[in-house]
């Protein structure tokens, strides 16, 4: 995992270890957590899981078979967010 200096101030798009935790900022230097809905420059929007090492990511289960019934969310796993699509993601709603 990308890795960036702890002390830097105001992180945008970032993934930074503080603390022995990860954090995760969007590209307005919101943190992201879990649950949390954020939009992609192409305008698609998505909900935040944890992965079980406790990453951030996005569904990767087909949203069809979640629709149909044939499958629920997270089922196929979680596509960990990573340092490229931090720079185009912004949070626009905070988890519940």
């Amino acid at each position: 995992m990308d890795t960036l200096c702890a002390r830097k101030s105001n992180p945008k798009a970032a993934i930074l270890e503080m603390g022995g935790r990860i954090h995760y900022y969007d590209k307005h230097g919101h943190e992201l957590k879990e649950g949390d809905l954020v939009r992609y420059e192409s305008g698609r929007t998505e909900k935040l899981y944890l992965t079980v090492d406790g990453q951030p990511g996005t569904d990767a289960t087909n949203p069809a078979w979640i629709r149909s019934g044939i499958a629920v969310p997270c089922e196929f796993g979680i596509y960990p967010l990573g340092r490229e699509s931090m720079k185009e993601i912004e949070k626009v709603e905070h988890g519940k």
